[in-house]
């Protein structure tokens, strides 16, 4: 497990430009909202409940 806060953030900021692309290939039709939510669901939760922990 990561006990780093420097390493959480870089995790953190990893999974949001994951989300980012993601996003991107949503938009531009390369990836229908099925296989959005399937790549980004654990993703999202994963980034509320970090986010959580930093306020």
């Amino acid at each position: 497990m990561i006990d780093n806060g420097d390493e959480l953030r870089e995790l953190v900021l990893l999974v949001e430009k994951f989300i980012e692309i993601a996003d991107e290939l949503k938009r531009n039709g390369r990836i229908d909202e099925e296989q959005y939510a399937y790549i980004t669901k654990n993703k999202i939760e994963f980034l509320r409940e970090k986010r959580q922990n930093f306020e």
